[in-house]
């Protein structure tokens, strides 16, 4: 969610309002985005939901590989991984080792 919001702060800045309430400066007001993912992580812990790779005893020994795997599974002509925004390999990485 971090990643795409950087790219759509407006959507994530719609989702914090809308379902935690808060208030933004602006459309796309990137604090706003980051507390709305926050409070979203915290109700997922308090619900005793993992949110970090770790805390499935997932470390970052193949985090490239599964990069790799994704996208010779799933790839848009650029050799990227469909989405908004779509994903290049470092992408896919940085995420997954962000979430550890």
């Amino acid at each position: 969610m971090r990643f795409a919001a950087r790219h759509r702060p407006q959507k994530f800045v719609q989702f914090a309002e809308r379902i935690f309430g808060l208030k933004a400066k602006g459309r796309g007001d990137p604090d706003c985005a980051l507390q709305g993912i926050d409070h979203f992580e915290a109700f997922l812990k308090s619900i005793g939901c993992p949110t970090r790779l770790s805390e499935l005893n997932i470390d970052d020994t193949l985090i490239p590989r599964y990069a790799q795997d994704t996208l010779r599974i799933i790839h848009d002509e650029n050799g990227n991984l469909p989405g908004r925004p779509a994903m290049t390999e470092a992408d896919i990485i940085a995420v997954l080792k962000a979430a550890l």
